[in-house]
């Protein structure tokens, strides 16, 4: 006998002699009620793969507890679904206890206080990484948010000047960087 000769559902007789601790006992059984049990456990979480994944769970557990199986008590249909239920509630417990953020909650979130020292301190080595002059320039303009023309009048130089050295700063920083 193969094992496509098997008939669809196995009769009370044949659940009793199942033998779940087999790779014969677990394939019939897989054949015979994990088409059931998808489909239950589909309906359920609504999600075709986690559900083929609660069915496998529902076999490893079956065939690492077979022994367990006592046909006087009922079917092994029952049995299966009795651990596939057992999976569904548990997972159920497990999503509730730990609710995922929305997105918008995860994009509120400040960043602590390593990452505004870490970036100050990647700004700081940038900045030391540009000429003198360059570097003046861009803390006036940036840091301090002063006017070309204040600097200019500050540095005594052009304001033609402050502007070409902040291009020029901004492109070495750029190509520090690696930004086109």
């Amino acid at each position: 006998m193969s094992i496509t000769d098997l008939p669809l559902r196995p009769t009370r007789a044949e659940d009793e002699r199942a033998d779940l601790r087999t790779d014969a006992g677990v394939r019939r059984a897989w054949l015979s009620y994990g088409p059931e049990l998808r489909r239950y456990a589909t309906a359920q979480l609504r999600d075709a793969y986690r559900a083929e994944d609660m069915v496998q769970e529902t076999f490893l557990r079956a065939w690492r507890n077979g022994e367990r199986f006592d046909p006087e008590r009922g079917t092994l249909r029952g049995w299966l679904f009795a651990i596939l239920r057992n999976l569904l509630i548990d997972a159920a417990r497990a999503r509730a206890a730990r609710p995922r953020l929305a997105q918008a909650d995860a994009d509120a979130v400040a960043p602590d206080e390593i990452d505004a020292r870490l970036s100050t301190l990647l700004v700081a080595k940038a900045l030391q990484q540009l000429t003198d002059e360059h570097r003046e320039v861009v803390i006036a303009s940036y840091l301090h948010d002063r006017p070309h023309r204040d600097i200019a009048a500050s540095l005594q130089v052009p304001i033609g000047t402050v502007r070409s050295r902040l291009f020029y700063a901004r492109k070495a920083l750029a190509m520090q960087w690696g930004i086109r």
